[in-house]
């Protein structure tokens, strides 16, 4: 029994440092962008040697690809689990609006990242842009089902394309939700201005 509860300090310990290891990453990508940013600035961040980062990610790529899955599972499990809650299209949109600006408010270094890694991956590395697209592509997706779901219902209007649509509001999301180091150095409400697009989309989609 002893035995067993060492090797799950061990390994709790382990997942711990590889999500600092990560989460140093994403601040460095967000920052300096991934070229210029090398093993030994990660290192240096999480105050470990290159190799305890070797013995949990065999090389910066892999980092890479680490960072843009703790995204998308944080997003997951902070905004997505919220909307699925209730089966009310229109709430669900307006959950889905609330929690991401909520979510980019606590994790300000996401949003940063993503958009950065996209235009310097942009003609680069396609693998790399790929992976960073899919990030919105699946939350197109997540927003298009709401609508498909609140057209079937009568709550949302049917003359829209719900694919198009869906793009549409990811754009806004995406544009709004990254603005906020704009916006608070213009001395504008970021969770007023947050509330607008919220009226905007509901009203604007509701029969």
């Amino acid at each position: 029994m002893k035995s067993e509860g060492n090797s799950t300090r061990r390994e709790l310990k382990s997942e711990q440092t590889k999500e600092r290891i990560v989460m140093a990453a994403a601040r460095l990508f967000s920052r300096k962008g991934y070229s210029a940013t090398s093993i030994a600035d990660i290192s240096h961040a999480v105050g470990a040697t290159k190799g305890a980062l070797y013995h949990h990610f065999e090389s910066k790529e892999a980092i890479f690809f680490a960072v843009v899955e703790q995204i998308r599972s944080a997003w997951r499990n902070a905004v997505a689990r919220q909307v699925v809650s209730t089966r009310d299209s229109l709430e669900r949109l307006e959950i889905l609006l609330d929690r991401q600006a909520k979510f980019l408010e606590a994790n300000e270094t996401f949003c940063l990242v993503l958009n950065g890694l996209m235009s310097e991956m942009e003609g680069v590395n396609a693998d790399f842009l790929g992976v960073l697209q899919e990030v919105y592509a699946e939350l197109a997706r997540f927003v298009e089902q709401i609508l498909v779901h609140g057209q079937k219902d009568g709550q949302i209007r049917s003359d829209l394309d719900p694919g198009l649509t869906a793009l549409a509001i990811v754009g806004m999301m995406r544009g709004t939700g990254c603005s906020r180091p704009i916006s608070e150095r213009m001395r504008i409400d970021y969770s007023a201005m947050m509330g607008t697009l919220k009226k905007v989309v509901v009203k604007g989609l509701a029969t």
